[in-house]
């Protein structure tokens, strides 16, 4: 097909909806999202060979700092809803405003985050047995949180138009730079101080910051200041309540998401040792596989939003079909992989010298299982946040909010503690 030829709703030269143009668009992504995934991943790695404690400390604190940045972020997630709705309907003009209303909204937070990272410490992490390195992790992160919120905005922009490559591109660079940072600050080298768990906060949070200012020089480059207005950075009231509305019963539920598994954490450290840590495993896991649900969730959103701003609402059921295909395949591909292989899985966690004490046969026996668990979880996580992706688009967040209010306390919290809280002192066995 002639790309000239295309409708501006259509973003790739493939059938609208189809299982190609769903992968065309959600692959790049993908693989600019596992870079990500790979940071996260990298910091566990790095910092479970500094100290099994520096990488339970990034789990909770790391959990904790997402916690405080899960609002602005899920209202900077709504750009690229917004982004493809007006690019859509082809009125290219006000396509870059939503992005100047999140980056607005990143200047507002810079002196909030500084203060409220510092004022909350103490308090999460009160107890934990591991209050220091938890802080240090979830204070260093904190601090780059409106880079955080920054990068998410821009690349709403480019996944909404369908740039889907400068977001995979930039993350990977972004993402290559705190694997070194993460070894250079944790470790201590080339002169740099030992900073452990502060170093890998640090990495991750300058690592962002070099997003964000690749992604807004591209952002203002001369094509898309003359085809996008790029260059126009007024304050839209309007927009900005839009914006709100739409977001706001998203960000609660993602709230209470997160919350959730901060509480999680906490029940698991009464649960003992190495039950945290076989939880840090499979969570990290997850975190890392994850990149999977978030590029196949943003590849449909795009076509959803563009195909909702032109009213070409016919192609949604073609489009849900093709993506809930496509996850399903990975799913079963990456667990299959993962239980087959848990042992050589573990090892890339600990030291040999930790190994060895850890990887007992009972120990490697509760990772299976939860990894299994975990498996299932990640299958119909996926479908949801596809589902999101239209209720997003049609402007039904309210969906959202109750589905995670619900499933995260009464399927997740609750049943936790009945086994963990009630019973101290029980392995993880019982529950799978």
């Amino acid at each position: 097909m002639n790309t000239q030829l295309r409708p501006v709703y259509q973003l790739t030269k493939h059938a609208i909806g189809s299982l190609k143009e769903v992968w065309a668009l959600s692959w790049p992504l993908m693989l600019g999202l596992f870079s990500a995934s790979l940071m996260y991943f990298s910091d566990r790695l790095i910092l479970a060979h500094h100290s099994v404690a520096s990488m339970n400390a990034a789990a909770i604190g790391g959990i904790s700092s997402w916690g405080l940045m899960v609002f602005p972020m899920v209202i900077a997630q709504t750009t690229e809803v917004f982004v493809g709705k007006f690019n859509g309907e082809g009125n290219l003009k006000k396509v870059a405003t939503p992005v100047w209303q999140m980056l607005w909204l990143c200047l507002f937070m810079i002196l909030p985050y500084l203060f409220l990272s510092r004022m909350l410490a103490p308090l999460l992490f009160h107890g934990t047995g591991n209050t220091a390195l938890e802080s240090d992790y979830f204070i260093a992160t904190s601090n780059f949180a409106p880079c955080c919120v920054g990068a998410i905005g821009l690349a709403g922009f480019f996944i909404g138009t369908g740039k889907m490559k400068v977001v995979t591109y930039t993350m990977i660079v972004g993402n290559i730079l705190n694997i070194g940072l993460d070894i250079i600050l944790v470790f201590g080298l080339y002169g740099f101080p030992a900073m452990g768990c502060k170093g890998a906060g640090l990495a991750t949070g300058l690592s962002q910051a070099v997003q964000v200012l690749i992604y807004l020089l591209l952002f203002l480059k001369k094509e898309n200041r003359e085809k996008y207005g790029s260059s126009s950075f007024s304050f839209d009231k309007k927009l900005t309540r839009e914006f709100l509305n739409l977001a706001i019963p998203s960000g609660v539920g993602r709230c209470m998401e997160v919350a959730a598994h901060v509480i999680f954490f906490r029940i698991m450290i009464m649960a003992g040792g190495n039950t945290m840590t076989c939880a840090t495993v499979v969570q990290s896991l997850f975190i890392f596989t994850n990149f999977m649900v978030d590029g196949l969730a943003k590849g449909a959103t795009a076509i959803i939003s563009n195909v909702y701003g032109a009213d070409q609402k016919q192609y949604l059921a073609k489009i849900l079909r093709s993506a809930c295909s496509v996850h399903t395949i990975i799913c079963v591909t990456f667990s299959t992989l993962l239980l087959s292989n848990i042992e050589l899985v573990a090892r890339c966690f600990f030291s040999d010298d930790v190994a060895a004490g850890i990887l007992t046969p009972e120990f490697l026996t509760t990772l299976r299982n939860a990894t299994f668990w975990m498996s299932i979880f990640f299958l119909f996580d996926g479908f949801c946040w596809i589902f999101f992706g239209l209720f997003t688009a049609a402007g039904d967040t309210k969906f959202v909010m109750y589905v995670n209010i619900v499933l995260n306390w009464l399927g997740y919290v609750l049943p936790t503690y009945l086994v963990v809280g009630l019973y101290k002192g029980q392995t993880m066995r019982g529950l799978f």
